[in-house]
């Protein structure tokens, strides 16, 4: 009896630490941070950038307030991101990158050479 009395206890600590701790990771469509901004919301559930370069530079990107990556590119190269609340990108180079989300062409307010912080969405 002793091993079936610690096991419903080791269980329900793990649960108790999970909940109180917030070390879940919501996957499905039931995240709390969607649910927020409800169904009939024209906020698409999940935003999808691609990245393309025409020119050398360098990009710093933060998806769904994660640790930021830096990349640096050269003509031709191409990244897809996938972020659940959105992006904080920092381009080296505007004239640089193409930026696509969820298949529309994202204008960029810059030119060669110059450096652009860009926030997706645009709060």
């Amino acid at each position: 009896d002793a091993p079936n009395t610690d096991k419903p206890e080791a269980s329900r600590a793990h649960d108790e630490k999970d909940h109180k701790g917030g070390s879940y990771i919501f996957t499905e469509p039931t995240d709390p941070k969607l649910s927020e901004t409800g169904k009939n919301s024209t906020v698409p559930e999940r935003y999808y950038l691609q990245i393309k370069t025409v020119e050398e530079t360098w990009i710093k990107i933060t998806v769904d307030e994660n640790e930021p990556n830096e990349y640096n590119l050269n003509p031709g190269d191409y990244m897809e991101h996938e972020a659940l609340s959105g992006f904080n990108i920092l381009v080296g180079n505007a004239g640089g990158v193409k930026l696509t989300l969820n298949g529309k062409l994202l204008k960029m307010s810059g030119k060669s050479g110059e450096v652009v912080n860009i926030r997706i969405p645009d709060k």
